[in-house]
């Protein structure tokens, strides 16, 4: 999932850095792995309700 986070921020300038701030392998989710997946679907899902579409510039 993080390596598909970076792929959609190096697809288009407009994504750079918006997951910047998610970090799946926190110590604070770690030592529990059930937790950690509960936090990453809970991230999917989010994810997956979102329409991302690239703003047409004006000059």
């Amino acid at each position: 999932m993080q390596q598909g986070f970076r792929d959609l921020e190096q697809s288009d300038p407009a994504y750079e850095n918006l997951f910047e701030d998610i970090y799946l392998y926190s110590k604070k989710i770690r030592p529990a792995p059930q937790r950690q997946n509960e936090i990453i679907s809970k991230i999917m899902l989010t994810l997956a309700h979102l329409t991302l579409q690239k703003q047409m510039e004006t000059s």
